[in-house]
């Protein structure tokens, strides 16, 4: 609409030859193709720009996850690392629980075949002494040794829980014995 403005304006004004309108037209027409060129460029430079943080915004989400995602990892596997203790503590107290188990049972044994032993032997008199039992010896379980503390409190504690007191408490006995300024 301007242009028609100035061309209605200079033909009017009857100075300007159709050379000097042509000349006119020709610069208008190359100016309005700079203009929608620079329009193009400045939309284009703003969708970089946009472009630009949308990347910087998922980097740093990713860069937080990540970082989170790690933290996580390092927890499973501090996890891992007490529960293999654990295992191989009681893997430790069920091997000799085992030996003990084995030993009780050739006592089990030797003590059956002695009262065999004497109830086949002829008795004198009408009151017989009663057969002298063995003593009754206290089994300790050891605790695994460990240069951890806290492993070898948590070892005797979770006896307690389970209701094996005797581990529990040889298990305690060992932790004072060994840390006595815990």
């Amino acid at each position: 609409m301007k242009t028609f403005a100035v061309l209605a304006a200079l033909l009017l004004s009857s100075c300007a030859t159709s050379s000097d309108v042509q000349k006119l037209q020709s610069q208008i027409t190359e100016l309005q193709d700079q203009l929608a060129q620079v329009k193009r460029s400045a939309a284009g430079k703003e969708e970089v720009q946009s472009v630009n943080q949308r990347i910087a915004d998922q980097t740093q989400q990713l860069l937080k996850s990540n970082a989170t995602l790690v933290a996580k990892v390092d927890q499973i596997e501090d996890k891992m690392n007490n529960t293999q203790g654990s295992i191989e503590q009681t893997n430790y107290r069920l091997d000799r629980m085992a030996q003990q188990l084995t030993q009780a049972q050739h006592d089990i044994d030797d003590l059956k075949a002695a009262a065999a032993r004497a109830a086949a032997a002829p008795t004198t008199s009408t009151a017989a002494p009663p057969a002298p039992q063995p003593a009754m010896t206290e089994v300790n379980v050891p605790a695994p040794t460990s240069d951890n503390p806290m492993e070898v409190y948590q070892a005797a504690y979770r006896d307690y829980q389970r209701g094996n007191y005797d581990l529990a408490l040889a298990g305690f006995h060992d932790f004072l014995a060994k840390y006595p300024n815990s």
